[in-house]
Parts: structure tokens; sequence; C-alpha cells
């Protein structure tokens, strides 16, 4: 019996549980249509790099490059182990472009590469993170906040079932970590999230969700991915 992940990222406390309660014959990977599966974790090595996408498949050439919002970066720029950059991806899988779109295409294909609009890190033994979309990266109060980062720690907290993290706008801050979560059962408060949040080594004061939001459940699209988009914009309405 094997599972196979994919789709949408896995949180590292739900890889986890489902390795020691139900199956530890486990590969999680990371594709996406415009380049098919280019990083794959295999089992042997899930438990000892939870969260990770693993490495680049045999086919695939990968690499984290800088991110910069007022210039594109090139291949060449790259960040240094750990850091959060922008995923790179350059193999026979890659397409050749968008149908009839040139545009689009030129602006996702440069130099032979595939510029996903994934932020990722890698590690010292060349296994890659996930960090979120591109344009899922808050900026509050000049620093940079990777909603992944956040969601991480919220799935750990006892009584969360599922936790998306998006930037809502603030007049002071430009954008608040504000966190979306659906219970594992009624009785759950803000302040126990909280307290757990303040409480973890992992993640920095300026992190901490300022704003959290109970809801039932997190919109998705086919695919089974949280549309924060749509989150953002139905929260917004609702608060106006």
């Amino acid at each position: 019996r094997l599972i196979t992940t994919g789709g949408a990222a896995i949180a590292a406390a739900t890889m986890e549980r489902v390795i020691n309660e139900f199956c530890p014959n486990i590969f999680n990977g990371y594709g996406m249509t415009e380049a098919s599966l280019a990083l794959l974790l295999h089992p042997e090595d899930a438990l000892s790099h939870l969260g990770s996408c693993g490495k680049p498949t045999l086919i695939s050439q990968c690499r984290v490059i800088a991110h910069r919002a007022e210039e594109d970066a090139t291949p060449s720029d790259y960040v240094a182990t750990g850091e959060v950059g922008q995923l790179i991806v350059r193999g026979p899988q890659v397409m050749y472009g968008y149908w009839n779109n040139p545009s689009e295409s030129a602006k996702k294909l440069r130099d032979g590469w595939l510029f996903t609009g994934d932020l990722m890190s890698k590690d010292d033994h060349g296994f890659f993170y996930f960090h979120g979309r591109v344009d899922d990266m808050i900026v509050s109060g000049g620093e940079n906040i990777y909603p992944r980062e956040v969601e991480e720690i919220l799935y750990r907290c006892p009584g969360v079932q599922e936790a998306a993290v998006v930037g809502m706008p603030d007049a002071k801050w430009g954008s608040v970590v504000t966190a979306f979560i659906v219970p594992r059962a009624p009785g759950l408060t803000a302040a126990a999230v909280n307290d757990f949040c303040r409480a973890s080594d992992d993640l920095a004061q300026y992190k901490r969700p300022r704003k959290i939001v109970f809801v039932e459940s997190l919109p998705t699209n086919p695919s089974g991915k949280v549309v924060k988009r749509e989150l953002l914009d139905r929260y917004s309405k609702e608060a106006a």
C-alpha cells in the first residue's frame, strides 16, 4: 500500500500523522501543468524532511533565485541555502509556451527556464520547501512574511483542522497577517491560537496572526487548492 500526494502543499504536521497513523509509504510531489512533476520526496526521506517537496526528478533542473518586487531576477541570481526565492525549472518536460499567448509565454519562459511563480527554499541536503505563491507573500511594516510558514505553525495547534493565512489591507502596516481557521471541534478560541503561536520558538513575533477568523470551510478550486483571493474578498465584503 502506498500514498501519493500533490496538487497542493501538505502541512508537515498532517504528513507526520498520515505516516505514523495510516501509511508510512508516502510520496510527496511538486509539479505544475507547465512542467509536469519537477520535485519528488521519497518515503525514506519523508519523516526526516517533513514539509519538503523533495529533490528534482531525473529530468528536471531546479533553482531558487532572488525574488524582487521591482525588477526581474535572472537564472544566475541564486539565493543562499535556506533563503526563500522563486523556483525556476528547466527540462525536456517543460512546455514550449502558452497556446496563442506569446506575451504570457515570454513572461514565464526566460533564458530556457520556466519561472514558476512559487516561493521555495533549499536546505543543505538539496531538499526543496514550498513557502507559497509569489503573489501570496505578505509585506507588513516592511517585513516579508511567507504565509506557509505561519500555516505550518497553525496546523500544529490542537483543535485546528485547516488553516489559511492571507494579508489583509491595513492603513498602518500595509497588510496584517490574518488566519482563517477551520476548527476540528467547537470550543477553539482565538486566545488559545494566539497563546500557541506566542509560545512557538519557530514563529517570530512580527509573523504572528493579528486577526483570527473561524470559518466552517475554506474555498477550494476543483483540484483542492485553497483559493485565498476568494477568501480575502469574501471577508473584506463582510467586514465592510
